[in-house]
């Protein structure tokens, strides 16, 4: 076969094949592993029978056939643990003893902190002797975590054992995908500091592995005590995120104002940062290879430099934690740097395809994560406008520094465009949000971090353990830099329309924007006319994402959620959607914790990913903060017509601050009354009373009709309120009941489920409150009376939809260890048939 003709096209190729195999097995379409095995080895037979009997393009063919092969095969085995993981496949709620080193570094979490620990071995209660066990499981501490303990030591755990939850919201969080992209299948959840000891007598038994291998954490471990020691909190605390990749002591404000000025990629160590280093020590070793005659007569000094930069650009990449993102940029230099050394640096196609087929290769998940989605896009991106761009800056002549200067400038501000203009698209899809300041911010704040604070902390790392106070002094004298940084962002961020929350564009739109985006930049140094296309297309696309035709693009609304009560953990969330676009909210609060609310996390992506632009209206059952702390982000993100509440007088921080917003906005506050209607197609709300008294145990009883469906919505209200609606007379009788109270003891009682009748209770409560919500006394008369009973915090979110004119409730399970990755199909839960 011939290399040279093949040598561009034949990497993209192969690597666009394996991608493809990657992607497709998340589609849960493809037969056994040991199938797709067998059809590898025969399209490698195939490669090899038709380089010697027919031509090369039969051969290249059946090449792709292969790497697709291998794509398929690679994705399929990794979305799931491996039959030889003996803990992916132990009960939930067990308590185990594991044995194991601790395998990251410690950072605070919500809840106290959290590690990884690289188990070999285990042993269960009811078992005489330990096991050997090869995994990796986080571990999650109630407490911060015991500074006895760091990377590398051998500990036992007792701990029990729990699976980390998938998306139970459409468009939420996925935690168990994102760890199982770690090849983490459980969580060791501790009781406290005491359930860790030392287990040195046992350590030789299982360990067969070199402890040499947690020193780069260690040491990274100990660059961040340093940094804690010596600096003030915020400046530490900058510095472990551009140093060692450490953004957890980042604070909710800092973290904000940075994702709002569109700079948070400056906190995250990934190309720029590999890059930077990398440009310091090809500089100083060239300086330094350049004072021996003997190299520059022999040898390419230049490619020697930069040839020497790799194993100090490996360490580095070690010491920031060995995530995707540094590896993907280390390997990526790397490919760069061997290019160099073949004299193909220009060849960036096939440069950029080999790093992601490298990468894909040790890692297929890596494909479904955004940081890698949003490495490559932004790869091309600056490729592409180095194409565009390059007659400009080839041009000979003599420049004065002013046109130097001018240059640089210009190519900085197209950098940064092509960046945002790349990946555009793929951030409001992934995160929902875009800066308009992005470009601006990242123009002024990169530069103080990369050419001040970044080269100062590179210089302080060697120094730490030998001369500590050289060390210091850069490290004050850089500060400066990183703190102006986080003062610039918040200065970025606090500016009118600084950043926007926006829903997924639909597919056709994201298609159709990269077409156009792919033609301007094929054609616009050779075909005039195609790069124009490209150009329409772009901003034709763009056009319709912001016009009301973006919902006709969106699937059918007849497959849409007539009634969506939503897994917020402890809270009540429920959305009724009338029209394409439109819908109803009750309630949206949950205990939740950190920056992000339970609107914010949840519910908006919810409602973004069902195309919904505006709610007709917010209802507040109560002003409790498990069902409202998180409408103040809804209300600034959607268009709401009106907000019912039942007292605006209700004590609450977050139910004030919720009023408080929707005056300054002009949203109207409606008291609602017994009576009260709105009926928006054909879903209607009627608020059936406005209980007063106790705060707690008062408020809005609603009820929903959708049809032939009907659903009613308590609030929290207890026993006596319930029977007080008795007494009224009202007709309470409905399809489905949300349980009052999260299904408290306190509430539900037999006389008020049996004027309601249900054919359904939905309880909405936290998994971690079982036993409570709901209460024994509910699941016996569920049981008793055979009503089915679902809890959001064991079911996920739970849907009522209209299929054949038959209702169905479905819901979104969580994922279990034996489930493939791309497996979210919703369960169908089996409903008396209609009265």
């Amino acid at each position: 076969m011939k290399v040279r003709p093949l040598s561009f096209d034949l990497i993209t190729l192969l690597a666009l094949a394996f991608i493809g195999g990657v992607a497709f097995s998340a589609t849960r379409v493809w037969p056994d592993p040991t199938i797709i095995l067998a059809c590898a080895l025969l399209f490698l037979a195939a490669t090899v029978f038709a380089r010697r009997f027919f031509s090369d393009k039969a051969a290249v063919l059946c090449l792709i056939a292969l790497f697709g092969a291998l794509g398929l095969h690679g994705g399929f085995v990794t979305s799931r643990p491996v039959a030889s993981d003996a803990l992916a496949h132990l009960p939930d709620g067990e308590e185990v003893l594991l044995f194991g080193h601790v395998a990251v570094m410690p950072t605070p979490s919500q809840r106290g902190s959290q590690s990884a620990l690289d188990v070999v071995a285990l042993r269960r209660w009811h078992e005489a002797q330990s096991r050997a066990a090869h995994s990796r499981v986080s571990v999650r501490l109630p407490a911060p975590w015991p500074k006895h303990y760091p990377p590398g030591a051998f500990v036992v755990l007792r701990a029990r054992l729990d699976r980390p939850r998938a998306a139970t919201v459409p468009g939420g969080f996925d935690h168990a995908r994102f760890l199982a992209q770690k090849g983490i299948w459980r969580i060791a959840v501790l009781r406290g500091p005491g359930a860790i000891a030392t287990a040195v007598d046992a350590r030789n038994a299982w360990d067969t592995w070199p402890g040499l291998r947690y020193i780069p954490e260690l040491l990274r471990h100990r660059i961040g005590l340093f940094l804690d020691k010596h600096l003030p909190p915020d400046a530490a605390a900058l510095y472990r995120a551009i140093l060692i990749g450490d953004g957890s002591r980042l604070n909710d404000e800092m973290v904000e104002a940075f994702i709002a000025s569109g700079t948070m990629h400056i906190m995250v160590i990934s190309g720029s940062h590999i890059a930077l280093l990398s440009l310091l020590c090809y500089t100083v070793l060239y300086w330094l290879l350049r004072r021996f005659p003997a190299l520059i007569l022999r040898y390419d000094v230049k490619k020697l430099a930069w040839l020497a930069c790799l194993p100090l650009l490996a360490l580095y990449s070690l010491l920031a934690g060995g995530e995707s993102p540094v590896m993907r940029a280390f390997v990526m230099c790397a490919i760069a740097v061997c290019a160099l050394l073949f004299n193909r640096a220009r060849a960036w196609p096939p440069l950029v395809s080999l790093t992601a087929l490298l990468l894909l290769m040790a890692q297929p998940q890596a494909l479904f994560t955004a940081s890698f989605q949003l490495s490559f896009v932004t790869a091309l991106s600056l490729c592409a406008a180095a194409g565009l761009f390059a007659p400009r800056f080839s041009k000979n002549g003599e420049k004065t520094w002013a046109d130097t200067v001018t240059s640089w400038m210009f190519a900085a501000l197209i950098t940064v465009i092509a960046a945002a203009l790349g990946a555009a698209p793929l951030t409001i899809a992934t995160f929902q949000r875009l800066s308009l300041v992005g470009p601006l911010a990242t123009l002024i704040i990169e530069p103080i971090l990369s050419f001040w604070s970044l080269p100062l902390g590179f210089c302080a790392l060697p120094l730490m353990p030998t001369q500590p106070d050289a060390a210091v002094f850069l490290l004050r004298f850089g500060e400066s830099g990183v703190m102006a940084a986080d003062k610039l962002a918040r200065l970025f961020a606090a500016a009118p329309f600084a950043s926007y929350y926006l829903a997924p564009p639909p597919w056709p739109l994201f298609v159709l924007y990269y077409v156009g985006l792919i033609l301007f930049c094929a054609a616009f140094h050779r075909k005039k006319r195609l790069a124009r296309l490209g150009a329409l297309l772009v901003a034709v696309s763009i056009l319709v994402y912001f016009s009301p035709l973006r919902d006709r693009l969106r699937p059918e609304f007849t497959d849409t959620p007539k009634i969506a009560a939503l897994d917020v953990g402890q809270g009540s969330a429920t959305v009724a959607h009338t029209l394409p676009g439109r819908a109803f909210l009750i309630d949206g609060g949950g205990m939740g914790g950190g920056r992000q609310s339970v609107g914010m996390s949840r519910v908006a992506p919810y409602l973004w990913r069902q195309g919904v632009r505006r709610l007709d209206v917010i209802a507040v059952s109560h002003a409790d903060a498990d069902h409202c702390n998180g409408l103040a982000f809804l209300l600034r993100c959607f268009e709401v017509g009106a907000l019912w509440v039942s007292n605006p007088q209700a004590a609450g921080e977050h139910f004030q601050a919720l009023l408080a917003l929707a005056r300054r906005k002009g949203v109207p506050i409606h008291i609602a009354k017994a009576g009260d209607t709105l009926r928006i197609g054909a879903t209607q709300l009627t608020c059936l009373a406005n209980i007063t008294g106790d705060e707690r145990n008062a408020g809005l009883v609603m009820r929903l009709e959708n049809g032939d469906d009907s659903m009613l919505l308590p609030g929290d209200i207890n026993a006596e309120m319930e029977e007080s609606l008795l007494a009224k007379g009202l007709t309470l009788q409905s399809d489905i009941l949300l349980a009052a109270h999260h299904g408290s003891r306190t509430s539900n009682s037999a006389a008020f489920l049996a004027a309601v009748a249900p054919r359904l209770i939905v309880v909405s409560a936290s998994a971690r409150r079982d036993g409570l919500f709901p209460s024994p006394e509910l699941v016996d008369h569920c049981r008793n009376q055979r009503i089915p009973l679902v809890t959001t915090g064991e079911n996920g979110s739970i849907f009522l939809r209209r299929l054949d004119g038959e209702p169905r409730i479905t819901c979104l399970p969580p994922l279990s260890a034996d489930v493939e990755l791309g497996s979210l199909a919703p369960r169908l839960i089996p409903t008396p048939s209609t009265k």
